[in-house]
């Protein structure tokens, strides 16, 4: 007798489109441990996820991009089956509240910067419902996530959330050589309160071509931050256009993240950014930045430009929040380095706890 053996039948993952291209699928318990870490077989990144309990038990949701031909991907035993039409909410039932907080932070967190998705309709709507159903139910949800801006301040529950910010404006950050490396460095510190940062290497020979793609964006305004005594008097602004209407250009703020002279030699030998304006900021403030200094009083560290930027924006809120946590990571950092520990009840973080961030 001949005995043949059959191949399994593969499993599909239900996925739903969440914007930019991405969708959210659930992934079953027994498959978490291995594609929660690596993502489908010939899918290319970014692969984010994250672990949700309730009453149904644990299970991780996903959040991936798949490309348009879905038979391109690369046979496996494991098969996505895109719900066009799906409500993504429909995944997202049935959690703890500490669950849907760690979701709503997965959302407005990896999912907008990893994706790009815009502060659009659609994704500001499954972000309140998640907030007022899953994080915080029966609690208090104050959700100004409107198109094209607005923010969403979620307290209540066995969860207290953060003040995330579903603003217009965005943030590319120029990075020089080690930049990144350093642990002084406050770059991180924008992306971690505007969700729509962008972060490039900076080389004086190539550039990379998704900034060029980002620069030519039309949804984006893109400014270069820059004292103008270095810039053609042509070329200097000291004011953003004003935006109205639904169609209205988003206002990017490109930053050199280098030391002074560094940057300057970065704003010569960049003939990409030649069209851009040069935005030129007069803070009537001194720089509180302690961690490195410059020779002149009236330089800033990264995030203190950032935080000047959002408020020229009419993000005021954004920039309090920027400047109160550069407040906390300095603090961190300097008792660090003398071996003492953090005060967790201490100024910087009683700031930052006011502007409703835990």
């Amino acid at each position: 007798m001949l005995y043949m053996e059959l191949a399994p039948e593969p499993v599909r993952l239900r996925a739903v489109p969440i914007g930019g291209g991405a969708v959210l699928a659930e992934i079953p318990a027994a498959l978490s441990a291995t594609l929660a870490q690596s993502g489908l077989p010939g899918l290319s990144p970014p692969f984010g996820s994250v672990a949700v309990s309730g009453p149904g038990g644990e299970r991780t949701l996903a959040a991936m991009r798949p490309p348009a031909d879905l038979a391109a991907m690369e046979p496996s035993e494991i098969t996505l089956a895109i719900d066009a039409a799906g409500d993504p909410f429909d995944l997202c039932t049935s959690l703890d509240s500490a669950s849907g907080g760690r979701l709503l932070d997965f959302l407005l967190g990896f999912c907008r910067t990893a994706f790009r998705i815009g502060a659009d309709g659609d994704f500001a709507a499954l972000a309140r419902r998640v907030a007022r159903d899953c994080a915080v139910p029966g609690g208090e949800v104050t959700a100004l996530a409107t198109v094209p801006h607005g923010r969403m301040l979620v307290r209540g529950g066995d969860w207290t959330g953060p003040v995330f910010l579903l603003g217009r404006a965005g943030v590319c950050l120029l990075m020089a050589d080690i930049e990144p490396l350093k642990p002084t460095n406050t770059g991180w510190l924008v992306a971690d309160v505007v969700p729509d940062t962008f972060a490039f290497g900076w080389t004086r020979t190539e550039v990379d071509p998704a900034l060029l793609v980002l620069l030519s964006d039309p949804r984006w305004a893109p400014v270069l931050v820059f004292p103008g005594e270095y810039a053609e008097p042509e070329r200097v602004v000291d004011a953003l256009p004003a935006a109205s209407g639904p169609g209205a250009r988003r206002p990017l703020f490109v930053l050199l993240d280098a030391t002074w002279s560094e940057a300057r030699k970065m704003f010569r030998k960049s003939p990409y950014l030649a069209r851009l304006p040069v935005l030129s900021l007069r803070p009537e403030q001194v720089s509180a930045y302690v961690l490195r200094r410059s020779r002149r009083e009236d330089h800033f560290c990264t995030s203190e430009v950032a935080a000047l930027c959002l408020a020229l924006a009419g993000e005021a809120h954004a920039a309090q929040v920027l400047e109160a946590w550069l407040d906390v990571f300095t603090h961190h950092y300097v008792q660090a380095r003398h071996q003492l520990p953090a005060a967790w009840d201490g100024e910087a973080h009683q700031r930052l706890r006011a502007l409703g961030v835990q």
